[in-house]
This record gives structure tokens, sequence and C-alpha cells, in this order.
């Protein structure tokens, strides 16, 4: 995925724009998916992922600069020290708050969104939602919160890959007012 003008991150940016560059590379959105509901040390990541253990590192410093994800623990392996990370969703709020930032993020959540859709089994409960709507101000702030709500559920229930009586899923969600 392109994203154009995103270049590496810089010292001196604002957050929304380091946070959107870190997020322009989609091994970083398969990063964070991969740390939702646990925390992983970038070798796990690189096997998870079939990267190269330093690509993985790479990529965790880049997010971890942006508060995307966060240093869950850090423990003694074979001599060295491992850092385990976890995803920091409510920083994706930052970039969403930005006009200039926001179609870039909207963008590389399209390509991730499309990129997860080719693992569509097609059972299940589903919902797709497409709606442009006027609704009284009072409906929509209830609304976003119980949206809100809905999904930092999901973010606590999430479990790690393959754990038994757990499914994949994928929830792309963007409310905003126009």
């Amino acid at each position: 995925m392109s994203l154009g003008v995103v270049r590496a991150i810089d010292e001196g940016e604002t957050p929304q724009v380091s946070t959107l560059r870190a997020l322009a590379h989609p091994v970083r959105l398969r990063i964070l998916s991969a740390l939702t509901g646990r925390a992983l040390s970038a070798a796990e990541i690189a096997r998870e992922l079939g990267i190269r253990h330093a690509n993985a590192s790479y990529h965790l410093r880049q997010l971890a600069s942006t508060g995307l994800i966060r240093l869950c623990e850090e423990r003694s392996v074979r001599g060295g020290q491992e850092r385990r990370y976890s995803y920091a969703a409510d920083r994706l709020d930052l970039v969403a708050d930005d006009p200039e930032a926001r179609p870039l993020l909207y963008r590389a959540l399209v390509d991730e969104l499309l990129r997860r859709s080719a693992a569509d089994r097609g059972s299940g409960s589903r919902t797709l939602v497409d709606a442009e709507l006027w609704v009284c101000p009072e409906l929509w702030t209830d609304v976003v919160k119980r949206v809100r709500d809905a999904v930092d559920d999901l973010h606590r229930g999430a479990r790690p890959p393959e754990t038994s009586g757990s499914v994949p899923v994928s929830a792309t969600v963007a409310m905003f007012r126009m």
C-alpha cells in the first residue's frame, strides 16, 4: 500500500502526522491486528507474519514511537531482553481528529479491510452498513458511544489466534459527523 506523501517518521512532527506515517505501511497494520488481544515480541511477530526478526523490530519501534503499541512486559530470554507489546487502539482517534490526516488514514484502513476481506468465509453473523443520514445530535452522541463501547468490548475480549472456542473476525468502524 502506498499513501504517496507518506515518508519515514521524522522527529518534531505532530503526533497525528507521525501516527499516520506509522500506519502507512501494510506490515504495521498487520502487526496491530496481531497485537489485538495479546502481547507479542518481535520474534513472535516475525514468525506469525513470515517476516525477518529485524524487520519486525524496526516496525515495532515505529509503532511504539507513536504510542500505537505499548510495552507490556520485559523479560530475560537466553541472555537478552525480550520486549512484548500490545495494541493501544484508542490512539487512532488522534489521527482521525486531524482533517489533513483523516483521508490518508481512511485510505490505509480501506486497504487493510480489502486484505482482510479475502479471508471472508461467508458464514456466521456479519453486518455491513453504509448510511448518510440526518439525526438529532443527542441520538448521534448516544449511538457513537454505544458503538465505541462495543468496539472496546471486542478489544477486551480478543484472544490469541487459534484459541479453542474462538473465531477470527474483522471489525472496521468509521462514524463521523458531516
